[in-house]
């Protein structure tokens, strides 16, 4: 007969169904409980080692903190969960991944004197393609899951093999059903008749969950006894693992996915709050090393870890999830409000530094503005942009045209828009195509054309250029691309009742009815050389929606605006090809997913791609993170409108008052685009983070106005990270490539410059020191020479 490994566990949530204070006084409680345990019993060993909590206790009990450390150190204490904490796996970056990992190694490393072998993930909703290549490169071995279970992914077994997109595999374990979990004596021996039949040792995690609580003397003394019946024993994580012949598990390969509705569509205000603060952050760390060579300025190294820790924090699984109760999202707002704004300070601070360096191209008194443009994205861009500058009290009243004039002597026409004041003649607002080179600034000069500014006729109601025409009205929203049909229900806004609780335990598919919206009114709102706009207005029950579709020149991009007063109806915009759809291509972290139709809600990163045999067609959404497929077409949800932290476990009460989730004033925006499936990942990252400008006066300076500090020049190769090394000495370069086939790309920073070679999907880690590209793990360890 097999072993049954009794792991002593914690599953604890920092917040969940309360806030982060009241968590806050019950861990430690939980870890004196644990330590006391230990005391009473010389076998009983705890696993635990979520970094975001043991550094809670470090800093309100010191004394706790040190007793830990002890335990730690004599193998009684197992640091068995190897990131900052157990995070959701689909809302946030693969680089917050990488973060995760990188972080809580260092942090066991500083105050442990050791790293930790196994990722302890077990109320994930899901698990994405890329984890194996990401924990296997910081330095985890194991990985430890719960979700999905059997009913939602079937397992040959508990113990396998999880290989991930780029071949990297990790020895898994899950919990649960045959994979057991200790809730009473009868489970165990449950789990004791199974074990006969197995090819491997079983696990069992046992302990007080969620709000906290050690394992109790009740627990280890019945597993005392029932261990002179069963194989069974108290063991470490990494033990366990240690055991088991890798050879003769079985190999699983990809993603595992809950079919729950709420974790990948819940709280659309947490989600986007992350994004923008990833990217927020990972343009400071680029343009501080920008800053550091050139005008000397001290990388703020310490600043931009606290950031990562906050963001982290706030991707804990039912954070992120949108499974926590309302009052916590006021903390979470606060802690991503904290870390956005002191990344936002690193960014522009160093920005201004540097531009206050710069020859500006215009003259006194010729031109009174110039524009700076900084493209973060180490990548060539071509892209519309917005931009805003001053008249009044510094110069005269101006309400005509403007024009840029870059470097060269070209002149880009700019289209007048209407400014985010009210005071007509006190700014202007204008939108021009740029292009530019990554991770480059370019300069240009704003001058004043006195040409009337082109008024949209109220009368045209037709949305056309000469590649696009959109007609909207109730029955259909019809792109056509070229005059043929590329998108017969083009962001159609419809209602769809939802009687599922905060995750889905009870009911895992909308409603399977669509309420479609009522059109009430459509104008064209904007015409010019850029873009035309035409403004939609529609209603459901109590509610509205604004929707703005715009036409570029090689893509569509629809602004929405919902006002939501409803309670249980979630709201979502349908797409749907010329063709049906066979197939969809979704954005995950570091990587993408493949899919078929289903009734479930799936989860989306940054891009989804719509296949059908007459080609495919992209959207790039800043505020939509799921999904659902079927018949065909895309429903992209914008928002959910359920109850917080209801579990259902009893009918609604008609006399209560509920807190919904989605209501008031949810925005955001989509791109939609044609392109090869090899070129969308960059199109997509310039949407979410396009470039930084800036409105600068004229002034002399040591340095040109228009440069480029670094690139990729691979159009399938993105490099997403530019930061000062951890330990201080060099830089480091993160790239993945895009593709499922090989790929070379030339990588330069400053004056150094490589060819890079990438496996399909693979992410890499390069050190820049004295002038060379060095690979290395994402621990940024284990440099091999190339």
């Amino acid at each position: 007969m097999k072993q049954i490994a009794m792991i002593g566990n914690t599953h604890f949530d920092p917040v969940w169904l309360w806030q982060w204070d009241e968590a806050l006084s019950s861990i430690t409680a939980t870890f004196r409980a644990a330590l006391e345990r230990m005391k009473e019993d010389p076998n009983f060993v705890y696993s635990f080692s979520a970094p975001a909590v043991l550094e809670q206790v470090r800093l309100t009990d010191p004394e706790l903190f040190e007793q830990i450390k002890e335990r730690v150190l004599e193998g009684r204490w197992e640091l068995a969960e190897g990131w900052w904490l157990q995070a959701d796996c689909y809302g946030a970056s693969g680089e917050s991944y990488v973060r995760q990992g990188l972080y809580a190694q260092r942090y066991f490393q500083t105050y442990f004197s050791m790293k930790s072998k196994t990722a302890f993930n077990i109320d994930s909703f899901g698990h994405c393609e890329a984890l194996p290549q990401i924990l296997a490169k910081c330095g985890i071995e194991n990985y430890v899951f719960w979700r999905p279970a059997e009913d939602h992914y079937s397992l040959e077994q508990p113990l396998f093999l999880w290989e991930g997109d780029h071949g990297a595999s990790l020895k898994a374990y899950r919990l649960g059903g045959e994979g057991g979990s200790y809730f009473g004596d009868q489970e165990l021996k449950e789990l004791c008749q199974k074990n006969k039949a197995q090819k491997h040792d079983l696990m069992m995690v046992f302990g007080v969950t969620d709000h906290g609580g050690a394992p109790t003397k009740a627990q280890i003394q019945e597993i005392n006894r029932l261990s002179e019946s069963y194989p069974i024993s108290f063991s470490r994580v990494d033990d366990f693992f240690d055991r088991q012949d890798e050879e003769q598990l079985p190999r699983i390969k990809g993603e595992f996915l809950v079919n729950f509705i709420g974790p990948y569509s819940n709280v659309t205000e947490i989600k986007k709050n992350n994004r923008i603060a990833e990217y927020t952050l990972l343009n400071a760390e680029k343009i501080c090393v920008i800053a550091q060579r050139l005008l000397g300025r001290e990388y703020p190294a310490e600043t931009i870890r606290q950031c990562w820790q906050d963001i982290m924090f706030n991707q804990f699984h039912d954070i992120l999830g949108g499974a926590c109760i309302k009052a916590a999202y006021f903390d979470a707002r606060n802690l991503h409000g904290r870390a956005l704004q002191t990344a936002g300070e690193l960014l522009h601070y160093s920005l201004q530094a540097i531009t206050n360096q710069m020859q500006m191209p215009g003259n006194n008194p010729d031109n009174a503005w110039n524009l700076v443009v900084w493209n973060c994205n180490p990548f060539r861009v071509e892209i519309p942009l917005e931009a805003e500058v001053q008249w009044a009290w510094e110069f005269d009243w101006y309400r005509d045209g403007i024009e840029l004039e870059d470097e060269q002597g070209r002149i880009i026409p700019c289209q007048i828009i209407r400014e985010q004041c009210v005071v007509p003649g006190f700014r202007s607002r204008f939108v021009f195509r740029a292009e530019l080179e990554g991770l480059s600034c370019k300069s240009y000069i704003v001058r004043q054309t006195k040409s009337p500014v082109t008024v949209a006729d109220p009368a045209v109601k037709v949305l056309e250029n000469s590649h696009f025409h959109v007609s909207v009205n109730q029955e259909e929203c019809v792109l056509r691309k070229d005059g043929a049909v590329a998108a017969a229900n083009l962001f159609k806004p419809y209602a769809v009742y939802d009687e599922c609780d905060t995750w889905g335990f009870n009911k895992t598919v909308w409603d399977d009815k669509k309420q479609y919206m009522t059109l009430k009114s459509s104008k064209i709102i904007e015409s010019g050389p850029v873009r035309t706009a035409l403004k939609t207005v529609w209603e459901f029950q109590k509610s509205a929606l604004e929707l703005t579709y715009y036409l570029y020149e090689d893509a569509v991009e629809c602004r929405y605006r919902a006002l939501w007063r409803e309670e249980r109806y979630g709201l979502k915009l349908e797409l749907c090809g010329g063709e049906k759809g066979k197939s969809v291509t979704a954005a995950s972290p570091y990587g993408f997913a493949q899919r078929e139709e289903c009734p479930w809600e799936r989860p989306m990163g940054e891009w989804i791609s719509l296949e059908s045999e007459g080609g495919c067609m992209q959207a790039a959404a800043d505020s939509v993170f799921s999904y659902d497929f079927q018949d065909g077409a895309l429903g992209l949800t914008l928002l959910r409108n359920c109850i917080y932290g209801d579990l259902r476990t009893e009918p609604l009460d008609p006399e209560r008052e509920y807190s919904y989730m989605g209501q008031g004033v949810t925005e955001g925006k989509i791109l939609l685009y044609f392109l090869p499936r090899q070129k969308i990942a960059n199109r997509a990252t310039a949407f979410h983070n396009p470039p930084v400008v800036m409105a600068e006066a004229n002034h002399q300076g040591r340095f040109p106005g228009t440069a480029s500090f670094g690139e990729c020049d691979s159009e399938q190769v993105q490099m997403t990270v530019i930061k000062q090394a951890e330990n201080g000495e060099g830089q480091i370069l993160r790239l993945y490539n895009t593709t499922d086939s090989f790929q070379k790309a030339k990588v330069r920073l400053f004056d150094t410059c490589q060819e890079l070679a990438f496996a399909p999907k693979e992410i890499k880690t390069v050190l820049m020191k004295n002038s060379g590209f060095v690979e290395c793990n994402m621990l940024e360890e284990d440099t091999v020479e190339k």
